[in-house]
């Protein structure tokens, strides 16, 4: 802290490798956070030691009880590259590549920091509300046309390319040797800071206003432009054009007028710079890094064509018989316990495979590589260009081939991660002991722990259980409990005329205030009252959604459409929980807020009044775990009510003289027309479909039942007959009595 008016962030650097703190396999655990919710432990102090040692901004824009967002946002601009770094000599192709290589784990998880705004205990605040508007405008939630942002463009480029990093949780990711150290400090940083969206508001406000303004969404989109191109390739993305970057950057601070300063006290207005300036810090470093990295100059073709067989060997051994290259079985060169490629590599240059200098008359080209060769989709189209490069630098003599450097290019060495293997393990014990404190405890302890994951998520391991336990149940009923499942294998016509029948009777069942018996007032309040733990978490059950790894997918932003009409879009008054606390005080009730002590230990609510919630809640925090059952969960809660119960809810309402606005945005809302029923039938049959597409139709149909036993998982079921749990479950596993794999084994 300086002099009143004036504050300077420490003035330590990250620019150097050494005090960047390799973050790989935190990296890998925060995308799987709900497999590995002990990481969040661990990364909070590397975002506390970031946030304090986050570099120098000076700020004079902070002025008694403002802060001047205009003049920090004109700095940050400031400080934005007009060149983009990639753009500076020769080599364009090798230098964007190297730039997106070491940018992909960031690139990956866009938007990340804003994800638990959404969140439960968040949402309905100012401050959430903030940063759900906010998530919304950065990946286009809520636009039919728009392409979702650089992340999924990203993926689309990756395929195009045949680069290895279009997977969000790929297996063994974060060991990738072209990944350098310091590619995974900011993306850590992004992704713990949104782990604690109710610790870091502000933080996380100043970080997305850094990100915003120095213009690195438009960066991301240049880069993935440039390198599609010098591929000569195209990707269907949006250029991020100037009108477009300062459309965002004003919506930005409208929004932040609205809930910033001055209201908000000097404090967080420090703390929002000091986010701001964690973001820049790392940022600048990234940048110091990624340039001093880059390739300067052309690589030989032949080390890069010797890189790229020491890559392919261990995958190519046993493939080639008895072809023989240069009077040596193929199978020999691979099979050699030290591969040697410059002997391969001569060899191959020398044959009737290549022509010196003419990769478009090489056999090997339009013979081998080409629709029907035995080497067919082998390599990438990036490697198929390494090959090309490679012939055509050939001499038309080889005899000086042997003499050529054919020594590949040293790998960057690897520091060891921060946290051992050992310090994992530790964390996960520390994790489990905290977890027994919830062992068979009641729904209202999980409720206020759920509702509060962030503060104790060590309370995930009983979460699952509840899940589970509730979904077995509702799955060994689903042929013949109540409501069974419509259609014995997947078929999207019979779950479309479900829906309809099942809205249809819905409306036919409404009966005018004059045919319908009418509660007591007070039976009226009551049930109101007790329904409050369910409906002051509404939109709850989608609130996973926001993962990175959901996020970025069609199904995921479907689901996401969903949820966020159901939180009000971030609009606070607009929020269905702040509209049912009107109905609440309407009826001269007052509940403590949702996310206290007070409100899961009231008396004037029942036990029962949160087995439901609590339900929600649970399935919640598994959303990649229980997808299946989550698409089939959401598509019964948004379908219950649509049509005569909310209809004749309103005139009981209305009778009494009660605002009826809560019940009213539900029958619009969830029209099956194209509201919230419409779209989480789609959701379901997209999923499904993309299951059969990728894994056939019987895992389709395994995926079906699992949806169905969501849809019917709140029914309540008398107690499941004998061995139908264990049949259900060897059915769905193969014979594994305990159904799908836990996260959290008992």
């Amino acid at each position: 802290m300086g002099r009143e008016g004036e504050t300077r962030i420490s003035t330590r650097s990250f620019s150097s490798p050494s005090s960047f703190p390799p973050s790989r396999g935190l990296y890998r655990r925060l995308v799987d956070v709900e497999e590995h919710p002990e990481a969040s432990g661990l990364v909070r102090g590397l975002v506390e030691r970031w946030l304090e040692d986050g570099g120098a901004l000076p700020v004079e824009w902070i002025e008694g009880s403002r802060i001047d967002l205009e003049a920090l946002g004109g700095h940050l601009e400031s400080r934005a590259e007009s060149e983009r770094p990639w753009r500076v000599g020769l080599e364009l192709q090798r230098r964007a590549l190297h730039y997106l290589v070491q940018l992909s784990p960031t690139i990956r998880v866009d938007g990340c920091w804003l994800q638990g705004g959404p969140r439960v205990a968040n949402a309905a605040t100012l401050q959430g509300a903030l940063l759900t508007r906010l998530y919304i405008d950065h990946l286009d939630l809520l636009r039919d046309d728009g392409p979702g942002g650089p992340a999924m463009e990203f993926r689309t480029l990756c395929s195009q390319l045949g680069l290895e990093f279009d997977e969000l949780a790929r297996s063994g990711f974060d060991r990738m040797p072209n990944l350098l150290d310091f590619a995974w400090a900011l993306p850590v940083y992004l992704l713990g800071l949104g782990q604690f969206p109710q610790a870091y508001g502000p933080e996380l406000l100043g970080c997305h206003f850094a990100w915003v303004f120095l213009g690195l969404r438009p960066f991301m989109v240049d880069l993935l432009q440039d390198v599609a191109t010098s591929y000569g390739r195209s990707i269907p993305l949006l250029a991020e054009s100037v009108a477009e970057t300062d459309r965002r950057r004003r919506g930005l601070l409208e929004v932040l007028r609205q809930g910033l300063p001055p209201a908000s006290g000097r404090e967080s207005r420090l703390r929002f710079v000091r986010g701001a300036g964690a973001l820049v810090a790392l940022w600048d470093a990234w940048l110091i890094e990624a340039s001093s990295t880059a390739p300067e100059h052309a690589l030989d073709p032949t080390v890069e064509m010797l890189e790229l067989l020491d890559r392919k060997a261990p995958l190519a051994r046993g493939y080639h018989r008895e072809h023989r290259l240069a009077g040596r079985r193929l199978d020999d060169y691979f099979a050699d316990e030290k591969f040697d490629g410059a002997v391969l590599l001569r060899a191959l240059a020398g044959s009737r495979w290549v022509v010196p200098g003419a990769p478009e008359e090489s056999p090997l080209i339009h013979q081998l590589l080409q629709f029907g060769g035995p080497m067919m989709d082998v390599f990438s189209p990036i490697e198929l260009q390494v090959i090309e490069r490679w012939i055509a630098s050939l001499p038309e003599s080889l005899a000086g081939v042997a003499e050529r450097t054919l020594v590949a290019s040293t790998p960057r060495s690897v520091a060891p991660a921060r946290f051992s293997d050992a310090e994992f393990d530790q964390a996960g014990e520390r994790f489990r002991a905290k977890a027994r404190e919830f062992e068979g405890c009641r729904a209202r302890k999980l409720f206020h722990a759920l509702v509060n994951v962030e503060q104790t998520p060590w309370v995930l391991p009983a979460a699952e259980q509840y899940a589970r336990a509730r979904l077995e149940r509702s799955l060994a009923g689903i042929w013949d409990g109540r409501r069974p499942i419509p259609a014995r294998r997947f078929d999207a016509e019979a779950l479309k005329e479900w829906v309809l029948a099942k809205h249809r009777a819905q409306v036919d069942s409404y009966r005018p205030p004059d045919q319908c018996p009418r509660p007591s007032r007070e039976e009226l309040i009551e049930s109101t009252v007790q329904l409050a733990p369910t409906i002051l978490i509404d939109g709850a059950w989608l609130q996973g959604i926001a993962s990175p790894a959901l996020i970025h997918t069609e199904v995921g932003r479907m689901l996401a459409h969903v949820f966020l009409e159901e939180i009000g879009e971030g609009r606070v008054d607009e929020h269905h929980a702040n509209i049912y606390r009107e109905l609440l005080q309407a009826m001269g009730e007052e509940l403590p807020s949702v996310d206290s002590r007070e409100f899961a230990e009231s008396t004037r609510l029942h036990d029962a009044s949160f087995d439901v919630p609590t339900l929600w809640l649970s399935i919640s925090c598994f959303p990649r775990h229980f997808l299946p059952e989550l698409l089939g969960l959401n598509l019964a809660v948004e379908l219950a009510g649509v049509g005569g119960p909310y209809m004749e809810a309103r005139d009981v309402l209305r009778h009494y003289g009660f605002p009826t606005l809560f019940v009213d945005v539900h029958n619009a809302a969830d029209n099956v027309s194209v509201g919230h029923s419409a779209w989480a039938l789609e959701a379901i049959v997209r999923y499904l479909e993309e299951v059969a597409l990728r894994h056939g139709p019987s895992r389709a149909d395994l995926a079906w039942q699992r949806v169905w036993s969501g849809v019917r998982v709140t029914v309540p079921e008398g107690a499941p007959k004998p061995g139908r749990i264990s049949r259900w479950g060897r059915a769905r596993v193969g014979g594994d009595h305990r159904g799908k794999p836990q996260i959290f084994p008992v």
